[in-house]
């Protein structure tokens, strides 16, 4: 995980999903805390995401704006501070976002408390 951490640091682009995002955050690669599901329950089932910008070097050979992404995780709760999360925005390091099958992001389709941040986050401030 140190040469992980190093390439970060050094300004590499490193994309945590899943059970990848939660060791960014226990790394302190990502600022914020992940914690237990509402209700504390398990969630495994299909959800829809919408990319936030196709010159990102993740997605720019995708061809559909909006995915369908299957999830299963007990803590899928993320938390930062407003000035985090603005951080965060700021930088463009947040890659998709949940949304409707249509591609539509409301409030009420951010699932699982995760202030718009899907469990994607990519460390460079820059993605291309």
């Amino acid at each position: 995980m140190k040469s992980v951490i190093n390439f970060a640091n050094s300004g590499g682009m490193v994309m945590g999903i899943c059970n990848g995002f939660q060791i960014l955050v226990e790394t302190g690669l990502v600022p914020g805390v992940l914690l237990r599901n509402k209700y504390l329950e398990f969630i495994c089932k299909n959800v829809f995401v919408k990319i936030n910008n196709k010159q990102n070097t993740y997605f720019k050979n995708i061809d559909n704006d909006v995915l369908e992404f299957h999830i299963a995780h007990n803590e899928g709760n993320y938390f930062c501070t407003n000035d985090q999360l603005k951080e965060i925005e700021d930088n463009e390091q947040v890659a998709i976002n949940y949304c409707d099958k249509e591609g539509s992001i409301e409030e009420n389709l951010i699932l699982m408390d995760l202030l718009k941040i899907l469990q994607v986050y990519l460390i460079k401030k820059k993605m291309f």
